[in-house]
């Protein structure tokens, strides 16, 4: 029998994976290109890091920008939902990961 403190947790993380297929695009509606903003704001100084965390990284949309710009160092991927997971190897960034990971 499963405790109510993981019976919560599983239903947050399946309300998590029902909404990331459509996550880009209820973004976009709900906050225009204001979360975009926020996720550039210390773009130039991340780039700068040695290791790098990112938390709730969704699908890969700006881990694929970090990819493309950053120059070794290690990145760790920290994301609640399976889906959003699955989507973000989908785009073949956990080859790029070299020394980072997906949790």
């Amino acid at each position: 029998m499963k405790s109510a403190a993981n019976q919560r947790r599983n239903r947050w993380e399946t309300q998590f994976d029902l909404v990331a297929p459509l996550y880009p695009v209820l973004e976009r509606w709900i906050f225009g290109r204001r979360l975009d903003g926020a996720r550039m704001a210390f773009y130039d100084a991340v780039l700068q890091s040695d290791r790098i965390l990112l938390v709730g990284e969704g699908n890969g949309r700006f881990l694929r920008s970090l990819l493309a710009r950053k120059i070794g160092g290690c990145v760790t991927v920290v994301e609640k939902s399976r889906v959003m997971l699955r989507l973000a190897e989908m785009k073949k960034f956990r080859a790029e990961l070299a020394g980072g990971s997906f949790r």
